[in-house]
């Protein structure tokens, strides 16, 4: 896993302030996404995480049930 610093910051603060067991989930979703698009950036978009390149890759988001 990436550390805190290397997340942009929106994403970062998005991912942080999950509570376990979603923010490691999100992790592990979001080392799998950047190592499909390794050039994508990362931003939000609608409050939530995406990859984007010339158009937008992946959207994740934590839900609670």
């Amino acid at each position: 896993m990436e550390t805190p610093s290397k997340i942009p910051p929106l994403v970062n603060a998005y991912i942080f302030k999950l509570e376990e067991p979603a923010k490691s989930k999100i992790l592990e979703l979001r080392t799998v996404l950047k190592s499909i698009a390794p050039n994508a950036s990362e931003l939000l978009k609608w409050g939530k995480p995406v990859f984007q390149s010339t158009t937008i890759l992946f959207a994740y988001a934590a839900h609670r049930h």
